[in-house]
């Protein structure tokens, strides 16, 4: 049996001081909030005149990192859409034949993220080694840190990936001895070293939340927008 999902709400009772005698109210001073810091879409880096061997690694690295990433956003969006559409085809009447759909597509949008994860690591590990391409050792520092952050994003989609894969066997085993559809072994089962989301397909309520899928994407895009910056910073020295 696995366990099952609790809410807990706790409330705290706030107990008022005694008045006290009322002196002359100081003058209120307004204190402006902060902006939020606008995010800066990822992108690949356009043309630049690349003169040394750091400038054009950079960017070479950087760019391959660029479209991995936002290829592996892609194939999160649509396992998001999937993912919401869980708890409705659990009730429906027809139940079995829409979670064997969703299935499907979980696998198989699951299986080309994952199969992306590796060359994206590839490229972050070059890029995080052109820092040695230069003698500026404030450039070097600049290099590693876009890496750093692109590694945050990986990172993100990379447990996205993971618990994606636990719901696929939820799935599987929700359905079992139900369909003659065949256990797909091809990506990592429920007992792999580093899958840690324990599921449970007879909680299946919302799943999303339990797999913390919008703070997963919020990550992903604060890592993705400051190794953009960062980017920036580094190719206005090239």
């Amino acid at each position: 049996m696995f366990p099952a999902l609790f809410l807990v709400a706790a409330l705290t009772l706030a107990v008022e001081p005694p008045p006290v005698a009322a002196e002359s109210p100081a003058p209120e001073v307004a204190t402006p909030e902060a902006a939020p810091t606008a995010k800066v879409p990822l992108k690949e880096i356009g043309r630049i005149r690349a003169t040394t061997a750091f400038c054009r690694g950079f960017v070479t690295h950087f760019n391959n990192s660029a479209v991995a990433i936002l290829s592996n956003d892609a194939q999160i969006s649509y396992i998001g859409f999937t993912l919401g559409g869980l708890e409705k085809d659990f009730r429906a009447f027809d139940n079995e034949a829409r979670l064997h759909d969703d299935r499907i597509k979980l696998l198989a949008y699951v299986k080309l993220l994952a199969s992306q994860l590796g060359p994206l690591q590839d490229e972050i590990n070059d890029l995080r080694r052109t820092a040695a391409l230069t003698t500026d050792p404030v450039k070097a520092q600049e290099a590693r840190d876009v890496a750093a952050a692109l590694q945050q994003a990986y990172n993100r989609q990379r447990q996205v990936s993971l618990d994606t894969q636990n719901v696929v066997w939820a799935l599987i085993e929700a359905t079992a001895g139900k369909t003659n559809t065949r256990t797909n072994r091809s990506i990592p089962g429920p007992n792999a070293v580093d899958n840690n989301l324990s599921f449970s397909p007879s909680d299946m309520r919302d799943v999303k939340s339990y797999m913390k899928f919008q703070k997963q994407l919020d990550r992903i895009g604060d890592a993705e927008s400051d190794a953009a910056r960062r980017a920036d910073t580094v190719v206005e020295g090239c």
